[in-house]
């Protein structure tokens, strides 16, 4: 997880360099524009890091790790500081962060940057209809300034979050070439964070039962050696910890952005029928996502079944939606249809401004009116894009639909 992004980036981009050199003079603005985008939003995102740090998610991989180096229970209750909530197999891959804490921070910040750059790489080649005069690095340069500038992308990074490695992982599952053992970095990343788990499910629908049963295989065996390992604290987070909702924190708080979150803020309560209603949410997602991926709509089905997660979950902070990142570019492909245009732009710029930190914080303020709005701004850029997404394929679909034959049986005989 931590080396495999750096090594692919540098070789990655070699055809398209000389293809780049090729270019016709008037198209040479289509390259240098979007690779020199891409060099100012890493300037950018690397002095939003040095003058806005915290790191404090790096500390708990390193806590988790150390843990179990030094023998100790990693899941500690201890008020004073966040807990290790991530399967016991996760403590296990984060050991070289233990080893060298030092260079803890360095190592996934490096790491989820190159992630980052990678899954750009893989969205490009997805994503023809984005700048289409310029070539696949060109392209992805481009994709890579707009998404690091955006607020999960930047608090990811602050945080020192793994959710942009994750994406890379279900990105290079899903979208690269590498069908003979598909399904297992998706089945890894579970195992370290059990979100990514939505793709085994959708993987069926699409009709890929292999990836599918490949990934599941991955996820149990990381169980399997979590209980090798770590037997104790394996079966307090099966067991116990990993159905339960006493170590979720406030889903009020409006960093929250799933579904619960905005319901909550507005004065509702969990219970029996949320659960009935999350389940209906990611059933139907998935479903949709099929049908956009059957479309040959690869990124906006990536990208939806990402949102069912996100909406679904209990808890979705603000960083957790780098996942909506597909369905992002995905819309921004089809920038030849005018009416997606201005709504996406506008949907970059509520992600960009950080819309939901220009309110009050706390876990006990209450929003009403168009301070709700604000408080749920993913949400509903989330279900905002979702419509869009839907109406796109429906349009595709109608577009595809043969023609009636004319009545040839009164044409003269030849």
């Amino acid at each position: 997880m931590i080396v495999a992004p750096l090594v692919t980036v540098p070789f990655m981009a070699q055809t398209e360099l000389r293809e780049a050199q090729q270019a016709e003079p008037a198209n040479r603005a289509w390259q240098i524009v979007p690779i020199g985008a891409g060099v100012v939003a890493l300037g950018i995102v690397m002095w939003s890091l040095y003058t806005n740090i915290a790191f404090i998610d790096v500390e708990v991989y390193v806590r988790g790790a150390r843990a179990f180096l030094d023998g100790q229970p990693i899941y500690d209750d201890n008020p004073n500081q966040l807990p290790f909530i991530y399967p016991p197999f996760a403590a296990l891959v984060f050991l070289p962060l233990g080893v060298l804490p030092g260079l803890a921070t360095a190592i996934v910040t490096v790491t989820s940057l190159a992630a980052l750059a990678r899954t750009s790489w893989l969205l490009a080649t997805h994503a023809p209809g984005l700048l289409p005069k310029s070539t696949t690095l060109a392209r992805a340069c481009g994709i890579f300034a707009g998404l690091a500038v955006l607020e999960p992308t930047i608090e990811t990074l602050r945080l020192g979050q793994v959710g942009l490695i994750l994406l890379w992982l279900v990105a290079e599952d899903l979208l690269g070439d590498h069908r003979s053992i598909q399904g297992a970095l998706v089945g890894f990343g579970t195992a370290v964070k059990l979100v990514p788990g939505i793709f085994l499910p959708f993987y069926v629908l699409i009709g890929r039962i292999r990836a599918a049963i490949v990934g599941g295989l991955v996820f149990a065996a990381s169980i399997a050696i979590g209980f090798v390992f770590l037997p104790t604290e394996s079966a307090q987070y099966w067991l116990e910890d990993a159905f339960s909702s006493s170590r979720l924190p406030s889903v009020e708080y409006i960093a929250n952005q799933s579904f619960l979150g905005a319901w909550s803020r507005g004065g509702g309560q969990s219970g029996a029928i949320w659960f009935l209603f999350m389940m209906v949410t990611i059933a139907a997602l998935l479903i949709v996502g099929a049908w956009m991926w059957r479309r040959d709509e690869q990124l906006l089905a990536f990208g939806t079944v990402s949102l069912a997660g996100l909406l679904a979950s209990p808890i979705s902070w603000t960083h957790h939606w780098v996942a909506m990142f597909p369905l992002l570019v995905g819309l921004a492909a089809h920038w030849a249809s005018r009416w997606v245009r201005v709504p996406l732009v506008l949907i970059w710029l509520v992600l960009v401004v950080r819309v939901v930190w220009h309110l009050p914080v706390g876990e006990d303020v209450q929003y009403s009116g168009y301070q709700w709005l604000m408080a749920s701004s993913y949400t509903i850029v989330g279900l905002v894009s979702l419509v869009m997404a839907i109406v796109l394929v429906a349009r595709k679909s109608g577009q595809r639909r043969p023609c009636p034959q004319s009545d040839t049986s009164t044409a003269p005989a030849r």
